[in-house]
């Protein structure tokens, strides 16, 4: 019996045993828990909860309406997140970037949102981000969406001007600035010279048309002048031709003459790649050349061929000239400093300083005195004051002074010269706008049959006075011409003309956020045209010029400003016809 209490016992034991190791063993919760975890079945996630827009935008409101911009901007760009062109959103985030003065931002949500979804004051908000940016386009299309009679109105139209300026929109400048009337004292004062300002850039674009003008009505006289007949040696000199204005052999002459001419121009410029800007003109002109002119009675020697002399004699003269001048004009024209006269400049000038109008009259006088001197030279000096008075108002007027002085001589080679100036710019009551003085020195040589040659080198000083700071334009200019003509059958007369030139310190004044902007220029410029008389009394031409100018710009930081003011590329078409009223 108890051998088999025994073997009974001896199960229980082995399993004690084995539970005692287990429990001597390190425990191992990781696995356990691991296991247990794999064992238990796994739980869905609860679903998120809907985003709620509508609460969203109204809470967001509410942070705006209270001036907490961070809480507002945050459920504002919540809801962009989701929603990338919910409009009310982008604006508000706008907005709340405009009044912190981070304008890079506020234009970058402005961007995404059309204009018409902007109501007058956002509008505005609109088009200040994008000055302060100095985009001005865009900024003219926010400050024009403000209706006028609203509170900002007046400053929309303000620096809806000035954005209209950098662009080269003057009439829009023009009228937008005229409407600017509610002002604080320091915008007002700047609206009124912004407003001389654009009006003085639109008619400076008017200058190269004068230039052009003078130089045909000169090709017309010179057409319809009969040409003297040449004078052999063995022929005797009549005792009358001795004082004869007719025989007179220097450089200088009074021109007698009457023409009526018409012109369209046709022009087009450009801004660093920009839109071009057009210009269109209808000009008609009457001109009367007339005046005296005495031969010296004193003589100068002039060594001929075989020791023989030929007397030479001085002259005296005084040029008059009377006209009146209608414009047509639409567009902006531009000017090109290569080709512009003293008569053009004081008009553009002028215009800068408030003067326009429709019809001008015009009179001028030069008196000049010429006199011969040793080795085939001449000498001559003189000076000339012209003046232009708007819509025949002495109110209006402008014109400018000059003097001269000139030194040539005719050689077998052709003639060269070395010629002075000065000229006095001035408006209204005489008050002076601009001075300046250069020199000249030229060659001009037939080279073929009836084909002559010019070239020049020239120089130039330009002083601004009065409101010089809308007289915008270079100090110096060194300019270097080649010009050819070639004479044809049947009066016919072919033109070319290329013109380098380095203008040196081109300033701009008043440009927002800089006291001036200032740059040196390179200046190509060609020009050809083709003129004839078909009959006595009548002579046609045709033109054509391309300018383009490569600006270095010596503040980096202000070119982009500069290259909005300054254009770049310039090009135009003429046409005219011209009847010469005493042939």
């Amino acid at each position: 019996m108890k051998q088999r209490r025994h073997r009974s016992l001896r199960p229980l034991l082995l399993t004690l045993m084995a539970l005692m190791s287990l429990m001597a063993q390190p425990a191992k919760p990781a696995a356990a828990e691991t296991e247990l975890a794999q064992a238990k079945p796994r739980r869905k996630p609860a679903p998120a909860p809907a985003f709620n827009l509508r609460g969203t935008l109204d809470t967001a409101n509410r942070f705006y309406e209270l001036g907490r911009y961070n809480d507002a901007l945050f459920g504002y760009n919540a809801i962009i997140q989701r929603y990338p062109d919910h409009t009310a959103a982008l604006i508000q985030a706008a907005k709340i970037y405009y009044r912190l003065d981070r304008y890079s931002e506020a234009a970058t949500y402005f961007g995404r949102v059309a204009l018409a979804e902007l109501d007058p004051e956002t509008s505005y908000e609109y088009g200040w981000t994008f000055f302060s940016l100095k985009n001005y386009d865009l900024a003219l299309r926010g400050f024009q969406r403000v209706p006028s009679g609203h509170s900002l109105s007046d400053l929309a139209n303000y620096y809806g001007g000035i954005s209209a300026i950098k662009i080269k929109r003057f009439d829009v400048a023009e009228d937008m600035l005229e409407k600017a009337l509610v002002l604080p004292d320091k915008l007002a004062k700047s609206r009124a010279l912004y407003l001389k300002h654009v009006q003085a850039l639109r008619l400076l674009h008017q200058q190269h048309e004068l230039a052009k003008e003078r130089e045909l009505e000169r090709e017309t006289i010179a057409i319809a002048t009969p040409k003297k007949r040449v004078k052999t040696e063995a022929e005797p000199t009549p005792l009358a031709d001795l004082v004869s204005v007719n025989n007179y052999q220097g450089f200088k002459s009074v021109q007698k003459n009457a023409n009526l001419q018409y012109l369209v121009e046709q022009q087009s410029s450009s801004r660093s790649g920009d839109a071009r800007n057009t210009f269109n003109a209808k000009i008609a002109t009457l001109n009367v050349l007339s005046g005296p002119q005495v031969t010296l009675p004193f003589r100068q020697g002039q060594t001929q061929g075989q020791g023989q002399t030929k007397e030479r004699q001085g002259a005296v003269g005084l040029q008059l000239n009377l006209g009146i001048e209608h414009r047509d004009q639409t567009g902006i024209e531009q000017t090109v400093w290569a080709d512009v006269s003293d008569q053009m400049l004081a008009r553009q000038l002028s215009t800068r300083l408030g003067t326009k109008a429709e019809i001008y009259g015009k009179a001028g006088a030069e008196p000049w005195l010429e006199l011969p001197l040793a080795s085939n030279l001449w000498f001559d000096i003189g000076g000339e004051i012209n003046m232009a008075f708007g819509d025949f108002d002495k109110s209006k007027s402008f014109g400018y002074h000059r003097g001269f002085a000139d030194l040539r001589g005719r050689y077998g080679f052709g003639t060269v010269y070395i010629s002075g100036v000065y000229r006095d710019l001035f408006e209204v009551n005489d008050q002076q706008i601009m001075q300046g003085g250069g020199g000249t020195l030229g060659l001009s040589s037939e080279v073929a049959t009836k084909l002559t040659i010019v070239t020049e080198l020239e120089h130039q000083l330009l002083n601004y006075f009065n409101e010089g700071e809308f007289l915008d334009g270079p100090d110096n200019i060194s300019s270097l011409n080649l010009n050819a003509t070639q004479l044809l059958p049947l009066n016919l007369k072919i033109r070319a003309g290329a013109k380098y030139q380095m203008q040196n310190n081109y300033l701009l004044h008043n440009v927002p956020n800089y006291a001036q902007l200032s740059a040196d220029g390179q200046n190509v410029t060609g020009k050809a045209s083709l003129e004839g008389s078909p009959l006595s009394f009548l002579s046609l031409g045709v033109s054509a010029l391309v300018s383009s100018t490569t600006w270095q710009v010596r503040d980096q930081a202000t070119k982009p400003a500069f290259e909005q003011s300054v254009p770049t590329y310039t090009q135009e078409v003429n046409l005219w016809a011209a009847v010469n009223l005493l042939f």
